[in-house]
C-alpha cells in the first residue's frame, strides 16, 4: 500500500504477487482475501477499473467461508469507488452503503470514515455540496475518534486530505453564490482571507482559523434562495426586495442545519450582518452578545463591500474605506475588534502607499441601505487583500484585454511568472503570518522595481505574475534579474524577534508574446521557463527560447535521502545563529553527494537571512597556500566594510584590499601570525552583517597553511555566528589529515557526519522521481545498482549515458530501458574505478585485475 500511495505501481504489484503466493503457501486465507482487495486498490489507483473489478470478485468468492465481514466492508468500498468512477452513481451508492452497513455491524470506526470520505467524493462529483457536506463531516468525527490509536497509521495524512476536501467544496459553494452576482466575485475568497488575518490578530488559534475560514466561505449561502435579478439590480431596491436580501442570514442558517460541522460555524453565517449597538439584521442583537467570529466577519465583510465596485455602486480606495469604517466604531463594529482591524491594514497598507487624490462620485441614497456605509468613487474590485495586486482571474482580463488591442508595428508584452523559492519552508518554520509579512515584502519590492503602466498579479499562494506591455525578451529577462537580486537582497524582521531577519529568493520564468497569443498560451510558455529557472537550483531567471520541446524529461539531478544528516546540519545552523559557532566534517568516498548535501543548506540559510560561502582545495603537485580560504574571503568581501581599517597582510590572499601594509612585519613567522588574526577579524566582522556558513570543500587537498588557518579561527571564535564545514574524501585521508582531524576533534563543537551510499531502496526512489513515477522497467534497477552500489555519482552517470545511447526512452507514454549489451560505463566512471583501484596494495590490485 505504501508503494501505491507513492504512485510506484510495478513494485507495488510485484510485492503483492510475493505475498500471495506466501499466504498460499501458508494457507493463510483472510490474508489472501486481505491481499486481493488491496490489490484493487492499486489498480483503482492506476484507473484500471476492470482489474480492480476482478480483483473483488475474487475476494468476495475467498471471502465466502469466513466469519469476518471486514474484507467483505473493504471489498464494497471498491466496488463503490469503480462504480463512482465510471459514472454509475446509483450502483456507487448502493456499494458505499453496504461497505457502511458492515463497518457499523463490526464497529469498524476506521472503515466508516474512509466509506464518508468516498461517499462525500461521490457527491461532489454530481454538484450535491449539502450532501458533501454532509459526509464529510462525518469522515471528519469518525477519523477523530481514531486519532489517538496506535494501531491506526496514516491517520494523520487522511485528515489533512478530509480537510482540503472541505475547503474545496466550500470554495465551490461559494463560487455558485458568486455565480448569481456578477459583482461579487471573488468576494467569499477575498473576505475570508481578511477575516482570518483580524481573528489570527485577535488571538484566535491555528486549528481554530481553519474552521473560521470555512464559515467565512460560506457567510453569504443563504444568497443562493435571492432571485439573480434582485442580487444584479442596479438601482433602489422596493421594500420587498431588501426585505427579502435582508432574510439571507437567515436562509443560510436553515441550509446548513442539518450539517454539524466540527467547529460551529452557524453564527457567523446568522450574524455577519448584526451592529455592536444593535442595528443590525436579521435579530437586531447588541454588543458581546453578537457571535465573536461574526464581529470579525462583519469588519472584513463591510471593508470588501466598500472597495468593491456592485450593481448599485462604484468601488472606494483604501484610505476613503478606512475613515467611513471609523466613524463606525461603537456603530456598527466592536471597538476592540476594530482595533485589531487596524493593525492588520496598517501592515497590508502601509502609510504613503496609495495615493488618495481621486474623483469622488456622489453615493445615490439607496447604497446606504445596501452596505450600511457611504460608497464615492471607483477602485479596482479583484485586489488581493494580503498584498494589493490582482487576483487571477482580475489579471487574466487584463492581460487578455493588453494582447488583444496590442498593435502590430509595437513591440510585444512579456510575461514573468515567479514563484517564490521554498516558501512553504517560511510557513513550517516560522508560521504563516510571518510567511504573509513576506509576502508584502516581495510585492513592495516589484512596486518599486516596477515601472508605472506593468501589471502585478498574484497567481496562487506563493507564485505571482507580472505582465510588461511594450517589453522585448531582452529587456524583460533584464527586468526579471533586477527583481530577483531586489528581493534577494531585501529582509523582514522576525516577528517573535524584531531584531532578526530572514529572506527570500525568486525563481522567475520569461516569455514574449507571439502575434496572436492568448495569455494562456503566454502564461504556459513562461511557466516552462521558470521550470528550468528551478531545475537550475532556484534564484535563477529562466528565458523562454520560442518553441518548445514538449517532450518529457527526466530529471535526474534529485537529492534523495539524507533526511537525518540533513537535520542535524539544520541544528547546527540554529545554534550558529543563536552564537554558538560550529564546525562539522562531511566524510565519505568521492561521489557520494557531500557538497551535494551541504548545499541542501543554501534554503535554510538563506531563509535565516545568512550568507552561505564555500572555497575548494584542489588536487594539484603544487597547491596555492590558503586556496581554499582566498575563495571564502574573496566571496565574502561584499558583506565587510574593509575601508574602517588597514590590513596590514590580508591583501596578499584578497588584492582588492589594496597594498599590503609598509609596516607588515617583515618576518615570515610574524607575518603569518597577523594574517592569521586578520582572517579571523574579517570573517567576524562579515558574521556582525549576518550569519555566515562557510564550506570548506575537499580539505584531505588541503595544504598546511590552510589547515593552520582553520585550527587558528576555530580557538578564536567565541559568541561568533559562523557555522564551518569541511568535507573529506575519505579514500583520499592520508596520515597527516587524520592527524589534523584528530586536532579539531577535541573542540566540543565538532561533529562529524558520515555520508553512506544510497540504499538500493533510495535508489529506486530516484528513478521514480526522475520519470514522474513512472518506473524504468524491472531490469534497469537491478543492474544499476550492481554497477554502481548505490554512489550517487555513478548512478547520474550511468543514466545520462544510458540516455545519451538511447537506451532509455519515451514510448507510448512511458519511460523504459531498452538493453541491449548491459550497461556501459561513462569515462568518468572508468576513471573513478580506475583511481580506486590505484589506491589499492598491490598485490590486491593483481588479484582483482
Amino acid at each position: 500500500m505504501t508503494y501505491t500511495r507513492m504512485d510506484r505501481w510495478e513494485t507495488a504489484e510485484r510485492a503483492y504477487e510475493e505475498a500471495v503466493q506466501i499466504a498460499q503457501v501458508l494457507g493463510d486465507l483472510p490474508t489472501r482475501v486481505t491481499l486481493e482487495v488491496n490489490r484493487a486498490g492499486l489498480w483503482i489507483a492506476r484507473g484500471e477499473y476492470a482489474r480492480a473489478r476482478e480483483a473483488c470478485d475474487l475476494a468476495m468468492s475467498l471471502s465466502d467461508s469466513l466469519p469476518d465481514e471486514h474484507a467483505l466492508g473493504e471489498a464494497h468500498k471498491c466496488y463503490g469507488i469503480i462504480a463512482r468512477q465510471t459514472g454509475d452513481y446509483v450502483e456507487a451508492e448502493a456499494a458505499f452503503n453496504r461497505a457502511s452497513d458492515s463497518a457499523d455491524a463490526r464497529q469498524d470506526v476506521l472503515l466508516a470514515g474512509e466509506v464518508a470520505r468516498e461517499m462525500a467524493e461521490m457527491f461532489r462529483l454530481q454538484g450535491r455540496n449539502r450532501d458533501t457536506l454532509q459526509a464529510l463531516n462525518r469522515a471528519h468525527r469518525l477519523f477523530s475518534q481514531v486519532h489517538a490509536r496506535p494501531d491506526v497509521a496514516d491517520i494523520d495524512r487522511q485528515t489533512a486530505a478530509l480537510e482540503s476536501d472541505f475547503l474545496e467544496i466550500v470554495q465551490r459553494w461559494g463560487d455558485s453564490i458568486e455565480s448569481k452576482d456578477r459583482y461579487t466575485q471573488g468576494h467569499c475568497e477575498r473576505v475570508a482571507d481578511l477575516a482570518c488575518a483580524i481573528a489570527a490578530e485577535a488571538g484566535l488559534d491555528e486549528a481554530a482559523l481553519f474552521w473560521f475560514r470555512i464559515g467565512a466561505l460560506l457567510h453569504d449561502v443563504g444568497k443562493l434562495t435571492i432571485p439573480a435579478e434582485v442580487l444584479n439590480k442596479p438601482g433602489r431596491l422596493t421594500a420587498d426586495e431588501w426585505a427579502l436580501v435582508k432574510q439571507h442570514p437567515v436562509a443560510g442558517v436553515q441550509m446548513l442545519a442539518d450539517i454539524d460541522f466540527p467547529w460551529d460555524v452557524r453564527p457567523i453565517v446568522e450574524s455577519h450582518h448584526e451592529r455592536w449597538d444593535g442595528g443590525g439584521y436579521p435579530h437586531g442583537t447588541k454588543g458581546e452578545v453578537i457571535p465573536f467570529t461574526a464581529r470579525v466577519l462583519c469588519l472584513a465583510d463591510v471593508y470588501d463591500a466598500l472597495t468593491s465596485e456592485r450593481s448599485y455602486k462604484r468601488g472606494v480606495p483604501h484610505v476613503q474605506a478606512m475613515d467611513v469604517m471609523r466613524s463606525e466604531v461603537g456603530g456598527q463594529f466592536d471597538p476592540v475588534l476594530f482595533a485589531h482591524f487596524e493593525n492588520v491594514m496598517e501592515r497590508m497598507h502601509p502609510a504613503g502607499s496609495e495615493p488618495v487624490d481621486r474623483v469622488e462620485i456622489p453615493p445615490p441614497s439607496w447604497a446606504l441601505e445596501r452596505v450600511g456605509t457611504v460608497a464615492t468613487t471607483p477602485a479596482p474590485a479583484d485586489l488581493d487583500h494580503l498584498t494589493g495586486v490582482l487576483l487571477r482571474r482580475a489579471f487574466l482580463e487584463q492581460g487578455n484585454i493588453m494582447l488583444e488591442r496590442r498593435r502590430s508595428n509595437e513591440a510585444p508584452p512579456s510575461l514573468l511568472v515567479i514563484d517564490v523559492d521554498h516558501f512553504k519552508l517560511v510557513n513550517d518554520t516560522y508560521g504563516h503570518l510571518q510567511g504573509d509579512d513576506l509576502l508584502r515584502m516581495v510585492v513592495a519590492v516589484f512596486r518599486k522595481t516596477l515601472r508605472t503602466g506593468d501589471v502585478i498579479g498574484r497567481y496562487g499562494g506563493d507564485e505571482f505574475v507580472i505582465l510588461l506591455p511594450r517589453t522585448a525578451t531582452e529587456n524583460a529577462r533584464e527586468v526579471a534579474e533586477r527583481l530577483r537580486v531586489a528581493v534577494e537582497t531585501e529582509k523582514t524582521p522576525l516577528r517573535d524577534n524584531p531584531g532578526a531577519s530572514i529572506g527570500v529568493t525568486l525563481s522567475i520564468g520569461v516569455a514574449t508574446a507571439a502575434p496572436g497569443d492568448h495569455l494562456e498560451a503566454l502564461f504556459a510558455a513562461a511557466d516552462r521557463a521558470l521550470y528550468d529557472a528551478k531545475r537550475a537550483g532556484r534564484n535563477a531567471v529562466g528565458v523562454t527560447g520560442g518553441e518548445h520541446d514538449a517532450r518529457p524529461q527526466l530529471t535526474l539531478n534529485r537529492f534523495i535521502g539524507r533526511e537525518v544528516e540533513s537535520q542535524r546540519l539544520v541544528r547546527m545552523l540554529d545554534a550558529s545563529i543563536e552564537g554558538n559557532p560550529q564546525i562539522v566534517a562531511i566524510a565519505g568516498e568521492a561521489g557520494v553527494g557531500k557538497s551535494t548535501l551541504l548545499r541542501q543548506l543554501l534554503p535554510e540559510v538563506r531563509l535565516r537571512s545568512g550568507h552561505l560561502v564555500m572555497g575548494r582545495a584542489v588536487e594539484a603537485d603544487v597547491k596555492p597556500p590558503y586556496g581554499p580560504w582566498a575563495e571564502v574571503l574573496s566571496a565574502v568581501r561584499s558583506r565587510v566594510d574593509a575601508e574602517e581599517r588597514v590590513w596590514r597582510e590580508l591583501p596578499r590572499l584578497l588584492p582588492s584590499l589594496g597594498r599590503v601594509s609598509e609596516d607588515a612585519p617583515s618576518d615570515g613567522s610574524a607575518s603569518k601570525y597577523v594574517l592569521y588574526d586578520e582572517i579571523v577579524d574579517f570573517i567576524r566582522i562579515a558574521a556582525r552583517a549576518c550569519p555566515l556558513v562557510i564550506v570548506l570543500d575537499d580539505m584531505q587537498w588541503a595544504d598546511s597553511a590552510s589547515w593552520d588557518t582553520l585550527e587558528h579561527l576555530l580557538t578564536q571564535l567565541e559568541g561568533d555566528r559562523v557555522m564551518i564545514a569541511l568535507t573529506l574524501r575519505a579514500e583520499d585521508v592520508n596520515a597527516d589529515v587524520t592527524a589534523r582531524r584528530r586536532r579539531l576533534s577535541r573542540d566540543e563543537r565538532f561533529q562529524e557526519i558520515p555520508v553512506q551510499r544510497l540504499t538500493r531502496a533510495e535508489v529506486e526512489q530516484w528513478l521514480a522521481a526522475a520519470s514522474q513515477g513512472q518506473e524504468l522497467g524491472e531490469k534497469l534497477l537491478p543492474a544499476l545498482y550492481r554497477h554502481t552500489e548505490g554512489n550517487p555519482f555513478l548512478v547520474l552517470q550511468v543514466l545520462r549515458s544510458l540516455i545519451e545511447d538511447g537506451e532509455i526512452l519515451f514510448a507510448d507514454g512511458k519511460w523504459t530501458w531498452h538493453e541491449t549489451s548491459g550497461l556501459r560505463l561513462p569515462v568518468a566512471v572508468s576513471d573513478l574505478m580506475a583511481r580506486r583501484l590505484e589506491r589499492l596494495a598491490p598485490r590486491t590490485r593483481q588479484i582483482l585485475t
